[in-house]
């Protein structure tokens, strides 16, 4: 009989490019939407997470997860969360054109949106 491997997961780390990242340092964006695939599913309130700035990786800062939720679709997203929440957006549209920028159409409707409410710790 062959006994099945354990499968471990790596630690779950958040990598964010240089302006979200400064936002989240600086208390401006407190809001990280992902798509809601294997990695973020299993993180829940009151997790705390490492965030490293790209595309060195050499900056960290941690955040505890204050809240979560999840959406079916960006619209909904935007219904409940403030733009200003989310980051330095001018419009709904520019929050919706750096989501694209970032996810396919085809994996968020496969998996949704999870949305991370972070404060820096």
């Amino acid at each position: 009989m062959i006994t099945p491997k354990k499968i471990v997961k790596e630690p779950v780390v958040m990598r964010l490019d240089r302006k979200p990242f400064d936002e989240m340092k600086a208390g401006k964006k407190v809001w990280e939407i992902r798509i809601n695939g294997d990695k973020w599913n299993g993180v829940r309130a009151g997790d705390s997470i490492p965030v490293m700035r790209r595309p060195e990786l050499e900056e960290k800062i941690m955040v505890t997860v204050v809240e979560r939720q999840t959406f079916l679709n960006v619209q909904r997203l935007l219904d409940h969360i403030p733009l200003h929440e989310l980051g330095q957006f001018a419009t709904e549209l520019d929050f919706i054109q750096t989501i694209m920028n970032h996810y396919t159409p085809k994996s968020m409707n496969d998996y949704g949106l999870v949305a991370m409410k972070v404060k820096v710790i």
